[in-house]
């Protein structure tokens, strides 16, 4: 399907256009013809400013969000339309940049607004007022404790609870955002006193349906200064999301970064399996994010507003592992004082998952595949059989058709929780993941730590595509958060990297690549600008996927 026609199958639920670098029109919604009076042919390549002609005085808020990449500007502006006709419109663009931090055109979408509206341009980064304001934007606002004050027109279509249904109760059980638990953007702001921009969030609404939002947070002060509750701004950017994914080749999934075929094929199964009740098995060395991907398999699921129990089989001996996971009886052994509920009761209705499941003991075993098998089992010391609906997920670093062969794994149990495997590659098998999730965790330490560390350097992003990470993701992670931290500017720097990383290996990698004839090097510099989609590569060097896919394979890569 060519670009364009797969455009034309996007449509939003609002008015709403993007633009190229050069400030071209490239989507022009239905909404936007009909507000407009031109059609998506007359609007398709035209100069934004030819189509959309802003007669405010200021500057363009597109121009300003090309240096601007932390703010999110709101604009309510005049425009004179091709028949000279003048509407008052608010614009709220959605900048688009590529991997070295380039400008690569907006997302802008529109609000009309009434006749008698006041226009004037703000930047939300600058007037706290202006989030309050914007027309478009779901607002609720809380007290000190997260509980819901008010609750606007737009947070109750988002959201699809109404306002008195939202007033008096935690923002996390009306806002049902991914980071409630962890990395609350709200509950940052409050504690360390600073507002969070453009923060992206996983939103269910009252059907249980998935949006993606953007949200803005602040804190409330009273008139002596001292914090009194917060106030989040947000709007659905679900259809925005699929255009930035098409411009930019992206994708994230339940916080799962992956561009990767691999990865796609992952995300893929997870959409497929996640209602079923067979048991998952996931494989993959250590820190490749086994229990992310059990998350993302529940959060897609129906059990999803159900218990998620995790338990580590490693870090238990026998008698404990099972006392853990099935309960005990009062008298069951000598500590045992009171009757006690194990994992399996408290994950009814619910997912477990059990990391490590290689070293789970010989009598453990042999309840894990009773209770798989028959959905029952005993308490230690008990004599009650227990019902329990639990969705199993297991993962494990260890090879356990190896184990099966040296008999230290039951093999009827594997087979019971092999129903469906998933092995997840190693980081140095998807090294076209990296920017990505660099990118990812650079989001992640700015939120947490306040700091504005924005890009990396060509130097650094060289060390870091070549090196191997036997730690896999949390390695990666992990440097970059140690990088974070010694960086006092806004780029990370060669010298910022951890000594280990800036290996005698790794900058013979580097020279090999920089010693490739000029041609290859430059294959290699363009799947770095894309980050290593070789489709656009190709396209970008004018030749086909196969020959750049031979030139790959003969250098290495």
């Amino acid at each position: 399907m060519a670009d364009s026609q797969k455009l034309r199958n996007i449509e939003s639920p609002v008015p709403m256009f993007t633009i190229d670098e050069a400030y071209t029109i490239k989507f022009w919604s239905s909404q936007m013809e009909d507000l407009f009076r031109i059609s998506r042919e007359e609007a398709a390549d035209a100069f934004c400013y030819d189509v959309v002609k802003c007669a405010h005085g200021k500057e363009c808020i597109l121009r300003i969000a090309k240096e601007e990449t932390d703010v999110q500007h709101i604009c309510p502006v005049i425009v004179r339309l091709a028949n000279q006709k003048i509407k008052n419109i608010v614009l709220s663009e959605l900048p688009i940049f590529n991997a070295r931090k380039g400008f690569a055109g907006a997302v802008v979408y529109v609000t009309k607004l009434p006749k008698k509206s006041k226009t004037y341009c703000v930047n939300a980064k600058e007037e706290f007022s202006a989030i309050i304001g914007s027309i478009a934007d779901g607002v609720f606002t809380t007290d000190r404790s997260r509980r819901i004050i008010s609750f606007n027109r737009a947070a109750e279509e988002i959201t699809g609870f109404r306002k008195k249904e939202a007033k008096g109760k935690f923002c996390r059980d009306i806002f049902r955002t991914n980071r409630c638990a962890e990395g609350c953007p709200l509950a940052l702001a409050l504690e360390k006193d600073r507002q969070i921009f453009r923060y992206e969030l996983e939103v269910r609404d009252n059907l249980n349906r998935t949006k993606t939002v953007s949200a803005n947070t602040s804190v409330l002060k009273d008139i002596y200064g001292r914090p009194r509750g917060g106030i989040v701004s947000f709007h659905d950017i679900s259809t925005l999301k699929q255009l930035v994914n098409h411009v930019t080749g992206t994708r994230l999934f339940e916080e799962i970064v992956g561009r990767s075929k691999k990865m796609q094929e992952i995300f893929g199964l997870i959409e497929d399996i996640a209602n079923s009740p067979s048991p998952v098995f996931i494989t993959g060395e250590s820190g490749t994010g086994k229990e992310m991907i059990a998350d993302a398999i529940r959060r897609r699921s129906n059990r999803r507003d159900k218990p998620f129990i995790k338990v580590n089989c490693s870090v238990f001996s026998e008698g404990v592992l099972e006392s853990e996971l099935f309960g005990h009886v009062k008298g069951a052994f000598t500590d045992a004082k009171y009757d006690k509920p194990g994992r399996f009761e408290a994950a009814n209705n619910g997912t477990l998952f059990l990391d490590e499941i290689g070293d789970a003991p010989p009598r453990v075993q042999l309840k894990l595949l009773r209770v798989l098998q028959e959905h029952e089992f005993e308490r230690v010391g008990g004599v009650e059989t227990i019902k329990a609906d639990v969705r199993v997920i297991a993962a494990a670093n260890k090879n356990l058709e190896e184990a099966v062969a040296d008999m230290e794994f039951r093999q009827d149990l594997f087979c019971r929780l092999n129903a469906i495997p998933i092995h997840i590659p190693p980081l140095r098998k998807r090294k076209e993941d990296i920017p990505y999730l660099i990118e990812r965790f650079l989001e992640k330490y700015r939120l947490v730590t306040g700091k504005e560390v924005r890009d990396i350097s060509t130097e650094a992003m060289d060390i870091l595509m070549v090196y191997d990470y036997p730690g896999n993701v949390r390695e990666l992670e992990n440097t970059i958060e140690y990088a974070f931290n010694r960086t006092k500017g806004e780029v990370i720097e060669e010298t910022h990297l951890p000594l280990n990383i800036r290996s005698d290996e790794c900058r013979d990698n580097i020279l090999r690549m920089q010693k490739m004839p000029s041609e290859e090097l430059r294959m290699v510099r363009t799947l770095e600008e894309v980050r290593w989609n070789r489709q656009k590569a190709a396209e970008k060097l004018g030749i086909s996927r196969v020959t750049l896919w031979r030139h790959l394979k003969k250098h290495g890569l």
